[in-house]
Parts: C-alpha cells; structure tokens; sequence
C-alpha cells in the first residue's frame, strides 16, 4: 500500500510541477490578479428562461456567447454587466457549427475586453481557470464567478447532447464548469482567452470542455471584416529564422510611417504578444478593426522603441 501510495504522490508531483503552474510564493495573488483582469469583461446572457455567460472581445461591444445560452430565433438578448448595469445585446451572427454567437452591445457600455490567447499552444498540465455567471452570480450577486484547475485533456467530442451539438477538438480542464457557464471563458494564467465552455460532454469523461478559441476567431474575424473593413498598418513584415521579425517595408503616410516605424526595426512586440511566425501575426490581427490602437515594440541601433498608431481601412489604398 505504501508503494502504491508513493506513486499517487509521484503522479501528483508531475502535475503540480507543470512548467505553466505558478511559482508565485502565493499562489492566491496569481488567482486574484486574474480575476482583477478578466472579470470586467465577462457578461451575463439572458433570453426569456434560456441563461449563460457572454465574454467580451472587443471595445467596439463584440460579445462571444453560446447558442445554448440562447432560444434558436431571438435577436436580441439582455446583457448582464458588473455593477447591476443592464443593457440590451443584438444578435448578429451565428455560427451553428462552433455553437457560437455574436451579440453586439453599445461600445459605451463596454467594461473590459478579454485578450484572446493561442489555443494551439495549450498543453495538458497547464493551468486554466474558468469565469461565468453561474447560477446567475452576476445579476443576483455582482460577482463573476471563477474557479481554478488546469487543462486535464486535449480530445474531440464526437456527437452531441440536448441542446449542445458541438462536436470537435475541446480543451478539458478540471475547473468547475456549472449552470449557466455555456459561454464562459476559459483563461490561462496569463489572462487571455483560450475557450468557449460548452455544454457538450463526453460520457466516458467527467470534467467540463471548451471549444479553442483559434476555430471560433477564424470564424468570428469574417464577420467582424464585413463590418469594419479590412485593417491596414502600412508595412510589410519579414519572418526569418528563430523568430527573427523585420519590418522589411513602410508605406509612406502610411500609419506605421506616422508613427516613426523605420524599414530595418525589428519587431519584438505586438499588442501584447510577440508574434514570431507569420501564422502568429495572423492570429494577432484577428480581432483588429479599423481605428483601433496597435501598440508594438520595435528594436533599432541596439535601443527599444514602443509606438502607437491607429490601423487605417484596407480598401482605401
């Protein structure tokens, strides 16, 4: 029994000493520092008796949600905000196959957006904590409800069940997944989306999933163009070997130009990742719209540079 014991603790070191899993003397501070971030940006939905939780994408009032969290047909929805602030929410797409839906709020109404992540990148072991309005926690509490675990499984949902008809690759992870969490987030320990909590389960299993967030915003980025237009930045990028980024081209007038972005700088940073790969650099710009604000870090004559310059409309040039 001893033995046996020692290799349960063995198994458990493995897990708690996952590279992603925090070394902060006090773990609580990471929670915390997370909730801080992401819960503004997370939302109560309501429709009639249908509920679930909203995650906000962009400033401009884009909402991710679940279409279990709403009836088939309705085109509008009550959109639950910290604070006891109650909007209205459009819907404007829907995206049966990912069991997706975009509600649209007024951009003035917007508390906070949620940063997505790379959901490629996720591995088993990695920590993961999931936020929503359970059991209405919002509206009757003024309190997003989160819960802490890791990703317990990366696997694919083969048929659906009740009003979850998603199937397709999902993140398990041992954080709760309660009512009124279909689509909730699912965070990683740096703050970013990385999921969409789903209802659908595998029987075989017993933990929540949550379909990654890299097949959502390649959908979601479509509709998002067809609103806004195409975003254009004024350079051309080189992607060398070991992640080298160089900005091999500037536009003159261009809003990269005006921002003081130089043929030759070395790009380390946009937003807040450091895309090195072209692929990367897609993913970054998913969710950029015309007139938002691109922050990037660039490296010339050994000095680093942070510049601010608005995306400009493609089809102008």
């Amino acid at each position: 029994m001893k033995t046996i014991l020692c290799a349960i603790a063995a198994a458990a070191a493995v897990v708690v000493s996952a590279q992603d899993v925090p070394q902060d003397a006090d773990v609580r501070k990471v929670h915390a520092r997370v909730y801080k971030e992401v819960s503004p940006g997370i939302v109560g939905v309501r429709d009639s008796a249908y509920r679930g939780t909203g995650v906000i994408l962009h400033r401009a009032g884009w909402i991710l949600t679940s279409q279990t969290a709403l009836r088939p047909r309705t085109d509008k929805v009550q959109v639950y905000l910290r604070g006891h602030v109650r909007v209205e929410g459009r819907v404007v797409e829907r995206i049966p196959e990912l069991e997706t839906v975009l509600v649209k709020i007024a951009p003035d109404a917007v508390p906070g957006v949620i940063e997505p992540g790379d959901s490629d990148d996720v591995r088993v072991g990695h920590v993961a904590y999931t936020l929503g309005d359970v059991f209405d926690s919002i509206f009757a509490d003024d309190q997003v409800a989160m819960s802490a675990g890791v990703v317990s499984a990366l696997y694919e949902l083969k048929q659906g069940h009740a009003r979850s008809k998603y199937v397709g690759p999902v993140l398990e992870t041992s954080a709760a997944v309660n009512p009124n969490l279909d689509g909730g987030a699912l965070i990683d320990r740096e703050g970013r989306l990385i999921g969409m909590i789903t209802m659908n389960y595998d029987e075989s299993r017993f933990a929540g999933a949550a379909i990654p967030i890299n097949r959502i915003l390649a959908a979601v980025s479509k509709r998002l163009r067809s609103e806004a237009g195409e975003p254009w930045l004024g350079w051309t990028l080189e992607f060398g070997e070991a992640g080298a980024v160089t900005v091999s081209r500037v536009a003159p007038d261009g809003p990269a130009a005006k921002a003081g972005v130089k043929t030759g700088d070395r790009l380390t940073k946009f937003g807040s990742g450091a895309p090195t790969t072209s692929a990367a650099y897609s993913r970054a710009l998913r969710l950029v719209i015309p007139g938002d604000e691109v922050v990037v870090v660039v490296t010339r004559g050994g000095k680093e540079l942070t510049l601010r310059f608005k995306a400009d409309v493609k089809e102008f040039y």
